[in-house]
């Protein structure tokens, strides 16, 4: 099965204005002491598709993640981030009769690497705050690629009878816009935990490997829009570590 081709020309703008607001924010604020972390974390993975139109815990699957951020300011921080996890779902609960009939189901395993913008509300680890936790939003690019298997029905020509198939697909790599919400807590000047909950826009209809299939009279109802993307979801909790850069003492005479 061929995998639909991603169109450029529709991502191209909204990946080349999420960079440019990237180096600008990176080039024009200052830095300060506390400025590298390292962090990991680990939560679930969900997805919204031809098989699930909209977002559930049932069929959540486990995702971990390893982070590097460098805080440019006490508001604003960028992080670049590898994330690994699971993406399914299936028609166990079929939404209309296409979907009861398909009863398809699919299992990914996926990676991301991103670069993503981080803006902080609250001062909340430089002592000058009234709080030790603040909100933040993200956003940024990044690309993903998977490889995975699908199943669904379809009836036999000859005997009527409905048949399991099965197929492998996958993608090397893939643009994706990951963005989010999430709060951030610091235990101590060195170590903070956070939780986040962010949407992965994917330029593909193929994590689920539905759209391309046709039933047995060679029609496509039932199997997916070809002209909707898939999403994923991360829900996650994450611990990470600050390097604090002490400057020598020097003789002000």
């Amino acid at each position: 099965m061929k995998s639909k081709k991603v169109n450029f020309r529709s991502v191209k703008w909204p990946l080349a204005l999420a960079l440019a607001l990237t180096l600008t924010v990176a080039v024009g604020l200052p830095t300060f002491g506390q400025k590298h972390e390292i962090g990991i974390g680990g939560g679930i993975v969900n997805y919204t598709g031809d098989l699930q139109q909209s977002y559930r815990l049932k069929y959540s699957s486990p995702g971990i993640n390893a982070f590097y951020r460098r805080n440019v300011s006490d508001a604003w921080s960028f992080r670049f981030q590898l994330l690994l996890g699971q993406i399914r779902e299936a028609d166990a609960e079929p939404y209309d009769s296409f979907a009861f009939k398909r009863s398809a189901a699919f299992s990914d395993y996926f990676y991301e690497a991103s670069v993503m913008a981080e803006y902080t509300f609250f001062d909340y680890k430089s002592g000058r705050g009234f709080m030790d936790f603040s909100p933040y939003l993200f956003g940024g690019i990044g690309v993903m690629g998977y490889t995975g298997n699908s199943i669904w029905r379809q009836r036999n020509e000859d005997t009527g009878a409905w048949e399991g198939k099965k197929e492998s697909h996958g993608q090397i790599a893939l643009p994706t816009i990951p963005f989010g919400v999430g709060v951030k807590y610091s235990l101590n000047p060195r170590f903070e935990l956070g939780i986040e909950f962010g949407a992965r826009k994917v330029f593909t209809d193929e994590l689920d490997n539905i759209s391309g299939l046709r039933a047995s009279d060679g029609s496509s109802y039932g199997h997916g829009n070809p002209e909707t993307d898939d999403w994923y979801y991360f829900t996650g909790i994450t611990v990470s570590y600050t390097f604090f850069k002490v400057p020598c003492p020097y003789d002000f005479y």
